[in-house]
């Protein structure tokens, strides 16, 4: 029982993995992401038209239903291809809008399990702003080290940003979904971490 207090087993992991991401797209119809949650909290004055506005883009399916209802509405149905087909009212495919405190909740929920993993494995924990002897032979400390980290966690979020999601959004989501563009990204970043490490280790 102690070893699943510390490291499970790999294949315990890929199924706990596998559970929380594939269940989450199946029942909310969204990918999990740290990222995409962090922005949606720090963007909780967006209303929720314009919101709804975005998933449509996102969505291929979503967005044909948008516009043909737009098209009904103003010219009516015979004039639309497919206007007389059956609708469910929600299209096929389309993401539902969580509102940013159910992200608020995830993320709170992410720091609280990373604490209770903690308490389990070491029997408390201490609070403590040392990275390790292997940051500080790099980066010192005090200012430096922290404008070190700043410069990175700046980085970090705008790499996010502009490559559409984060390790736990394309390494979990998007590769258990075999998204393309989630299985470059992920190899791209992951490699690019491994490269380094080595790096450190060699120079180190």
């Amino acid at each position: 029982m102690s070893e699943w207090l510390t490291n499970w087993p790999w294949w315990a992991g890929s199924i706990g993995f596998a559970a929380i991401v594939l269940g989450y797209w199946k029942l909310m119809g969204s990918p999990l992401g740290a990222s995409s949650s962090y922005a949606r909290v720090m963007d909780a004055a967006r209303d929720t038209e314009t919101a709804a506005r975005e998933v449509a883009l996102a969505d291929p399916k979503a967005l044909e239903a948008s516009l043909r209802a737009a098209t009904e509405a103003e010219f009516g149905g015979e004039a639309v291809p497919g206007a007389d087909a059956p609708s469910s009212g929600e299209p096929a495919g389309t993401a539902r809008l969580l509102p940013w405190t159910a992200h608020l909740t995830f993320l709170v929920a992410l720091v609280v399990g990373g604490f209770i993993a903690t308490i389990l494995r070491h029997g408390g924990h201490v609070a403590t702003a040392d990275l390790g002897p292997k940051f500080a032979g790099f980066f010192g400390h005090g200012v430096g080290a922290a404008a070190v980290l700043l410069g990175a966690g700046t980085l970090i979020g705008m790499g996010t940003r502009m490559g559409g999601g984060c390790s736990s959004g394309h390494g979990l989501s998007g590769c258990a979904r075999f998204q393309p563009g989630s299985l470059v990204g992920t190899a791209a970043f992951f490699g690019t971490a491994v490269v380094v490490s080595l790096l450190l280790e060699r120079f180190g």
